[in-house]
């Protein structure tokens, strides 16, 4: 049974992102009209021509195969100017009527879209509207009724030009425009920092902000990769059978070189050339086993050895906990005063927790698993105890206190049975599975998601199913 996150932890693990999600909608709400505007006001803006004498313009005849040259480009577009323009009259005088036509001095010519350069100018579509629209064969035309060219006065057209420039673009979008893109980022920015604030202050210390901020953004990505890591890992060890029988043997070989009033050991690394037993005593270790000196407390010996003996090891129940590529740790729960409490987060310890009956189920057929519940846990081999009071009739009658402190710390007890407790289980019924577990003479063992009075062991699971065994200070990648 976990703890239920509570609205502080639920503000603290959820809010910054789910903020940080609205914040980004809304600045894309605000600044998407914005930019949607400007680009239809862009479309609306029609390019034209003022024409002035060749030298003025640069060139050596006016003509529309050079005003095409000079705005687009390319000589062969002037037919696309001659039909926005054909048969306009000027208010300078005169009319567009031959594509070769030679133009006159004050004309202004509607331009294609797309057309620009120096001598290139922008007028509201509205005034072409007003005249008729761009093409039409009207009295007016859609620069010449726009109010902000002259046809004679060289001082009008240079204001016009000096407006023009004003009209300032950035990446595309008008200045205002730009500037409120760069405001709302702004603002998303400063807002997230405020949000983060409190978690950078207590991870100060563990490292730069930025490296947290990129944390948090990529946690998701990250725990994918290490969740799909532990089910490879989960994979291999399911197909290695034969390492958990060495653990067993090891252990049970151990324990008979080590007298009955001493802490026996309870955990094995099993590793590709060795395997290491621990807490071992501080006496001199049988053969084939020896002390290793880079680890006091423990005991090594080859992974083959001729000189190992055939044991019992009826009494011993390792299980595995996790490892990595390299190695793999076993626990002798038999060791367990009745309840091992997987604590910290509630999913990723319910996923070790089905791993755990999983071992327990192939390695040790002759136990009996119960599920406390009413729900089976996924594909694992156990029965449902609905309540509490069936294991009370299972657990067998109180065993007399040993008669001295020595050997109740030494003491093993023979397991039957096992008993999963998942996170949804109210915590009074958590707490009486284990009491009961905990009776002397029980044989049953509890394990159970989330902290609970009494628990001998309590294995601390993070998010990305890492375990801390803090009483074997060892922390080992959780199974799956």
């Amino acid at each position: 049974m976990t703890e239920r996150p509570s609205c502080r932890t639920v503000r603290g693990a959820g809010l910054p992102r789910a903020a940080a999600i609205l914040l980004i909608v809304l600045t894309a709400l605000v600044t998407g009209p914005a930019v949607g505007r400007a680009s239809t006001q862009n479309g609306q803006e029609t390019p034209v021509i003022l024409i002035e004498s060749p030298a003025q313009i640069g060139v050596d005849d006016t003509t529309l195969p050079d005003v095409a040259q000079l705005t687009l480009g390319n000589a062969g577009l002037a037919n696309e100017i001659f039909e926005l323009n054909v048969g306009r009259p000027q208010k300078v005088g005169g009319e567009l009527t031959s594509p070769n036509q030679q133009l006159e001095v004050g004309w202004v010519l509607e331009l294609p879209q797309g057309a620009s350069g120096p001598l290139v100018q922008f007028v509201p579509a509205k005034s072409s509207a007003d005249s008729g629209g761009p093409g039409s064969n009207g009295s007016g035309n859609s620069a010449g009724n726009s109010g902000t060219i002259s046809h004679g006065s060289t001082t009008n057209t240079q204001t016009t030009r000096v407006g023009a420039a004003r009209a300032v673009t950035i990446g595309g979008l008008k200045l205002p425009v730009f500037l409120a893109v760069i405001g709302g980022l702004l603002l998303l920015g400063l807002t997230l920092l405020i949000l983060l604030r409190r978690r950078a202050a207590r991870g100060a210390g563990k490292g730069s902000l930025a490296g947290r901020l990129t944390a948090w953004f990529t946690g998701p990505s990250r725990r994918r990769r290490e969740r799909a890591i532990r089910a490879a890992l989960g994979r291999a060890w399911r197909a290695d059978a034969y390492s958990t029988g060495m653990a067993g043997t090891a252990l049970a070989e151990a324990g008979q070189a080590i007298p009955p009033t001493v802490q026996a050991a309870i955990a094995a690394d099993v590793r590709t050339d060795s395997i290491r037993v621990f807490p071992a005593p501080d006496i001199a270790p049988p053969q084939p086993w020896r002390a290793d000196p880079e680890a006091p407390g423990t005991w090594i010996r080859p992974r083959f050895s001729g000189d190992a003996q055939q044991v019992n090891g009826a009494m011993c129940r390792p299980v595995r906990v996790g490892g990595d590529q390299d190695k793999q740790l076993f626990v002798d729960v038999s060791h367990c005063d009745g309840t091992i409490a997987l604590t910290g987060d509630s999913a990723a310890a319910s996923e070790v927790l089905l791993a755990l009956l999983g071992e327990l189920g192939a390695y040790h057929p002759d136990l009996d698993l119960a599920v406390l519940g009413m729900h089976q846990p996924g594909s694992v081999r156990a029965n449902l105890m609905p309540h509490s009071s069936q294991l009370a009739a299972l657990v067998g009658p109180a065993a007399p206190a040993n008669d001295s402190p020595v050997r109740a710390a030494a003491a093993r007890r023979q397991i039957t049975g096992v008993v999963a407790v998942p996170a949804d289980t109210p915590i009074q019924e958590s707490m009486e599975v284990a009491r009961l577990c905990a009776l002397r003479g029980s044989t049953w063992l509890a394990l159970v998601v989330g902290d609970v009075p009494g628990a001998h062991w309590r294995w601390d699971v993070n998010h990305a199913g890492r375990m801390r065994l803090s009483a074997l200070g060892r922390t080992v990648v959780g199974p799956l």
